[in-house]
């Protein structure tokens, strides 16, 4: 118990002192410094948190930014116990001492009237807003000098984890593909996909990376086979109308080219 007594007394002996210090700086500060400023300042004070407020007359309103400047200049390296708050009706200004250029330096400024008067618009974003919702439709043909047919149908449906920069969705495709003499054999992919988009809102496109995982099953014959496949993604994107025209690389064991348009809901969507 008496270490508890000790420190109780401790905190009480320094608050005490640390009060007392503020009184005489304060008493010292309106003896020394105020009567050389009693055409700007009409009195000075300590707030609750310790903070020197000049209280200025109609003079000080008269004053040119360099007049305010070098004034100031004086009376906060007077006074660097705290910042400087100077007051005139319901106007304040808070000033500083910045030591690298040696000089007075206006941190903020407010109006109590204004304050009072204007409410801040806040505007609440429903979640819809805030993580938008996307569909992609999309189809891809390819025949090369080989005879190869591809052809797929390919749709992705998902939602902006971060608005217009991060993207998730579900994916699903389907399609055949095969030499045109031969029996075409179809296929089922479904996966998720994620992108990374870096929008360029002047221009209207979005640059965007990312990668996806899918799973596919083939059907040949009267069998199916399964794979897993993990792909890097690159396209870009521009924004036309309610959606945008889509551009995308899907690089993993072949090579993958897609052109789509991706629709969104609401037609207010800022690009």
């Amino acid at each position: 118990m008496k270490r508890v007594y000790t420190i109780i007394a401790t905190i009480l002996i320094s608050l005490q002192s640390f009060s007392q210090s503020q009184t005489d700086r304060i008493a010292t500060f309106r003896s020394e410094v105020m009567p050389h400023y009693t055409t700007y300042f009409k009195s000075a004070d300590l707030n609750s948190s310790g903070q020197l407020i000049l209280y200025a007359s109609d003079s000080f309103k008269t004053l040119t930014p360099g007049e305010k400047r070098n004034l100031m200049d004086n009376i906060v390296k007077s006074w660097q116990w705290s910042l400087v708050i100077v007051s005139l009706e319901a106007k304040n200004e808070l000033w500083s001492w910045n030591n690298d250029t040696s000089k007075s330096i206006q941190l903020d400024s407010w109006d109590m009237n204004a304050a009072s008067m204007i409410k801040p618009e806040v505007n609440t974003l429903s979640k819809t807003a805030q993580h938008p919702w996307f569909v992609y439709l999309g189809g891809l043909g390819q025949y090369n000098s080989s005879k190869y047919l591809t052809v797929a149908f390919n749709s992705r449906i998902g939602f902006y984890l971060l608005r217009d920069r991060v993207d998730f969705a579900w994916t699903m495709s389907f399609g055949g593909a095969g030499y045109d003499t031969a029996t075409i054999n179809t296929y089922l992919n479904y996966g998720v996909m994620s992108k990374v988009y870096f929008p360029i809102k002047k221009a209207r496109i979005s640059p965007n990376v990312g990668a996806s995982l899918e799973q596919s099953v083939y059907y040949v014959d009267d069998t199916s086979t399964n794979s897993t496949t993990a792909s890097a993604i690159a396209g870009i994107s521009w924004f036309i109308g309610r959606g945008s025209f889509d551009l995308e690389f899907k690089i993993s064991k072949e090579f993958t080219t897609m052109i789509g348009y991706t629709f969104y809901p609401s037609s207010k969507r800022k690009k």
